[in-house]
């Protein structure tokens, strides 16, 4: 019956692309590198199966920033793309509001809500499809702490905070022949989570006006230092990897060479983990000063360019792959990932077979979301574009890093309000 209900609802698609004249349309598709193999035949597959149901075809194109960067410099921009990185480009005009499509197609209350209103700028556009909800959870090694004989998270309970990690990665650590270079790490890329550390000790990056632009810098202030302060101290208390071994990536989550998993979000369930010979499990982040703070959890989902000269295209092909009950079922097949469609987020725990997983910690993290940063800041004022490993490595110590850093900011926030930007 489902694929009955599906093979109607795009002979209907068919047929109204068929009497608007869009047969034989050729779109472009930029997939970010690093969605992963599962993502990318996901793409594929379904790209095959709109070509033979509409006569569009869809180009996938993998790539990264430099990518983006080059095509858009080439005015060879892509119809649709799904890389982080670049929101701040909305405040340029370079993306489509997705708002008017789904009150168009009567789509918009198939989403949560809240989960629109946390994914819209402070004007109320969306700029980007809902497709997923990226929850920021607390990945960790089960196999690992039990046989070490200790407790694992999800038994801590509220004492799952930052001593904790710092004193349990210190316990999994271990260079068990003494040759220097430990066979397991506590933590894997913890020095990836200072943007998330600075959230859950409640600090912002900047004060913005009504606009969502930013006005003032807050790179100097005490919770900003103590986050970053708690990355650092991970690496000084040589629990991560990372600048310790020859290759890090060698100890990555899903080798299970690491014990605990603070910076990924929930794709990697159906990407990384799902062949892995370990058991593993989820729970909330470990609590800072304002407790389990996901910083980044939410809605994601791509953009649809406003240089696009085949919109309605690039908007079918869009619903086609994430506002389709069916389709999100497939998704969820192959990558594991949470959908934002309401319809189909019922079947998630038996399709991404996590039926044994503590699972309601991917929706339990998004009760725990920072106040959102309004406003998408150009790429000069992303936090994202700052190279903190000096600061972690204890090089440079953080509060003069960061008042160097801040003096930087402003002026630059001070240019772009001066130039009416």
């Amino acid at each position: 019956m489902k694929r009955l209900v599906k093979t109607m609802v795009l002979s209907l698609l068919l047929v109204s692309l068929l009497t608007s004249g869009t047969w034989a349309v050729s779109i472009t598709h930029l997939t970010y590198v690093h969605h992963g193999d599962a993502f990318l035949r996901y793409l594929e597959t379904k790209a095959a199966e709109f070509k033979e149901l509409t006569g569009i075809e869809v180009e996938i194109i993998v790539g990264n920033q430099e990518k983006f960067k080059t095509m858009l410099a080439g005015g060879a921009d892509p119809d649709i793309h799904d890389l982080p990185d670049f929101d701040y480009l909305a405040l340029s005009g370079y993306y489509v509001d997705i708002i008017p499509l789904l009150k168009k197609d009567g789509l918009l209350r198939q989403f949560n809500p809240g989960l629109i209103k946390s994914m819209s700028a402070k004007n109320g556009a969306l700029y980007k499809v809902p497709q997923g909800i990226a929850s920021v959870v607390g990945f960790f090694n089960r196999t690992m702490f039990l046989e070490a004989g200790i407790t694992p998270p999800d038994r801590l309970g509220s004492e799952y905070d930052w001593e904790a990690v710092i004193q349990l990665g210190k316990k999994l650590t271990r260079d068990a022949d003494g040759d220097g270079v430990p066979e397991t790490f506590g933590v894997d890329r913890g020095y990836a989570y200072w943007r998330r550390a600075v959230a859950q000790a409640g600090g912002r990056f900047y004060e913005y006006d009504d606009q969502g632009q930013p006005i003032k810098s807050l790179w100097n202030t005490p919770e900003v230092e103590q986050g970053l302060s708690f990355v650092a101290r991970m690496w000084e208390e040589g629990i991560i990897p990372w600048m310790r071994v020859p290759r890090h990536d060698e100890y990555f989550f899903w080798t299970g060479k690491t014990g605990i998993d603070i910076v990924d979000a929930t794709g990697i369930i159906g990407s990384y983990l799902s062949q892995v010979s370990f058991d593993w499990d989820m729970t909330l982040l470990p609590a800072g000063p304002k407790g389990p703070i996901a910083s980044g959890a939410g809605g994601y989902g791509p953009n649809i360019m406003a240089s696009t000269k085949h919109l309605d295209e690039a908007w079918e092909w869009c619903k086609f792959l994430f506002i389709n009950k069916s389709n999100m079922e497939d998704m969820m097949a192959l990558v594991g990932t949470v959908p934002a469609l309401i319809s189909a987020q019922p079947a998630y725990a038996a399709i991404a077979n996590l039926r044994d997983k503590n699972y309601q910690a991917i929706f339990d993290a998004l009760n725990y979301l920072p106040p959102p940063e309004y406003g998408a800041v150009p790429q000069e004022l992303s936090a994202r574009s700052v190279n903190v490993n000096d600061v972690i490595l204890g090089k440079v110590p953080v509060r003069q890093f960061l008042q160097q850093l801040h003096i930087q900011k402003q002026a630059i926030v001070d240019d772009l309000r001066r130039a009416g930007k």
